[in-house]
């Protein structure tokens, strides 16, 4: 990994950490002090679990379309699958 993409991902990744630092903060500050460690790992986990399930959906309808132009054009075209 080169030094400008590596400063990026640190980039990227520290501006998430600072933002969900301080979401929890905003959120277990008023009342809920306990939550204060456990909302990052919520965080993380519903951005992780959503954004994963979203380029999943991304990649099986990229294929299904393929798939289908295949079969629309008698099957002229090479699908992946």
């Amino acid at each position: 990994m080169s030094g400008a993409a590596r400063a990026g991902l640190v980039a990227i990744v520290g501006a998430y950490l600072l933002a969900c630092a301080g979401a929890s903060l905003l959120i277990a500050l008023p009342g809920r002090p306990r939550c204060l460690l456990l909302l990052p790992v919520a965080f993380g986990t519903l951005h992780l679990a959503y954004g994963s399930g979203f380029l999943a959906g991304l990649f099986l309808a990229a294929k299904r379309t393929r798939r289908n132009a295949a079969r629309q054009s008698g099957g002229r075209h090479e699908v992946d699958g």
